[in-house]
């Protein structure tokens, strides 16, 4: 397992587009604030916010996370690369499970520093945390992190890179306005859904465990997919 994570950090790390990435997933949620910044700093001392105040571009930071991970695990088999690990490897879960591990760490890395910058930011105008910031900070890494690990499995799933990219970031897109066409789609199948999960966890609207029961079971069930057609699939 050690073999495996190094091999692909190795070649994660390699890429330039792993950094203009991870420079984007930053940008997109420390910017924002700077708006958010110019709002308290008119209350200097008097301010407190959440975590999820800070979570503005949450949006355009869910789509890089898709993209990323899909593109970071569909690449390699395009080209049959992931096939050489099975070489050296006793078996071929290993492989797989580096490859999620990486992606998850670092769009969980890119997210976080995002947030302490502009933690830091908006400190310097005196502002703070209000109670249960640390709590607010777990569900929404979670909530990415949920993200990167059903990117990733569709980037398995799905035999065309730019498909695998594209479809979890159209459901995104589209997931919203089908709910809303009837209301039983509304109101009894909306809130089984991924994105509607992950909209609550990213904009605080619950504190209870249900959006990350949900996500967390969605996002088992299509890593599980994954790992069985990552077994299953022919190398030639």
């Amino acid at each position: 397992m050690i073999r495996a994570l190094r091999s692909e950090w190795t070649r994660t790390k390699a890429l330039v587009g792993t950094w203009v990435f991870m420079l984007l997933i930053v940008g997109i949620v420390f910017l924002p604030n700077l708006g958010l910044r110019m709002a308290v700093s008119q209350d200097p001392g008097g301010g407190r916010v959440r975590v999820t105040d800070m979570n503005l571009g949450f949006i355009g930071t869910i789509v890089l996370i898709l993209a990323f991970s899909a593109w970071r695990s569909r690449s390699p088999r395009a080209h049959k690369l992931h096939a050489q690990s099975f070489l050296v490897l006793p078996s071929r879960w290993p492989q797989l499970t580096a490859v999620m591990l990486v992606n998850l760490v670092m769009c969980m890395a890119a997210v976080t520093v995002g947030l302490l910058v502009s933690f830091a930011l908006l400190a310097s105008t005196g502002v703070g945390w209000q109670e249960g910031g640390a709590a607010d900070l777990a569900r929404l890494l979670f909530g990415y992190g949920a993200i990167s690990l059903i990117a990733s499995a569709v980037g398995v799933l799905i035999g065309s890179t730019a498909a695998a990219v594209a479809l979890p970031i159209v459901w995104v897109a589209m997931e919203p306005a089908l709910v809303n066409i009837h209301p039983f789609l509304a109101n009894k199948v909306a809130p089984w859904l991924p994105m509607r999960n992950v909209l609550t966890l990213m904009t605080g609207e619950s504190s209870g465990g249900h959006p990350i029961l949900v996500l967390g079971a969605w996002a088992l069930l299509f890593v599980a997919a994954a790992f069985w057609r990552h077994q299953r699939a022919d190398v030639r």
